[in-house]
């Protein structure tokens, strides 16, 4: 997408929307069970340790997900629950917590498994039966941290077959008069 409009949104950003100062927004965003795992199919490099992610949301913050790792090919597809613990807090705690459910010896070995192996893509990080989502640093990964600078909340809920993403924020009253184009 190209074109004069395209243009002057990126110049507007890069002056931190000084001609919509005061604006404020809020946004409910579900987002399908497909275009999730299409989405973290493309996200996938190829040759990547994880060579395959399947989320299936549930209702209650919940979420079904099975990993198939590349290496070593003996290990068979990892399956568990997860359930949202924590939201981010921006911009000063950016991590999304999910916590592991259930018992078994597939999920007990799942986590130290898929961190031994260092198949975790940067912004993820498992410590124990925690996994920390750092949305912004997989913004910035795919190269749309700047707009987090205009978020000031941010949350995720699950519903059956569906991830519920609320973005709430907008340009400080005080842009219009800012000479530096940041915040």
């Amino acid at each position: 997408m190209e074109g004069p409009l395209l243009e002057l949104l990126r110049r507007q950003m890069a002056l931190g929307f000084r001609g919509i100062a005061g604006s404020r927004i809020s946004v409910r965003i579900p987002v399908s069970e497909a275009l999730i795992n299409e989405a973290i199919a493309i996200a996938l490099p190829p040759g990547a340790r994880v060579r395959e992610v399947q989320v299936n949301p549930r209702a209650h913050d919940r979420a079904r997900v099975r990993i198939v790792v590349s290496k070593p090919s003996f290990l068979p597809p990892i399956t568990f629950t997860v359930a949202i613990e924590r939201q981010p807090s921006l911009p000063d705690s950016p991590d999304l917590v999910l916590r592991l459910e259930g018992a078994g010896t597939m999920l007990t070995f799942a986590g130290p498994a898929l961190a031994f192996l260092n198949a975790l893509p940067p912004g993820i990080l498992m410590r124990g039966d925690q996994v920390f989502i750092n949305v912004l640093e997989l913004a910035r990964s795919q190269e749309l941290g700047e707009w987090f600078r205009f978020v000031d909340r941010l949350q995720v809920t699950t519903a059956p077959g569906q991830v519920v993403g609320t973005v709430e924020g907008g340009v400080p009253a005080d842009a219009a008069g800012s000479n530096s184009g940041t915040m």
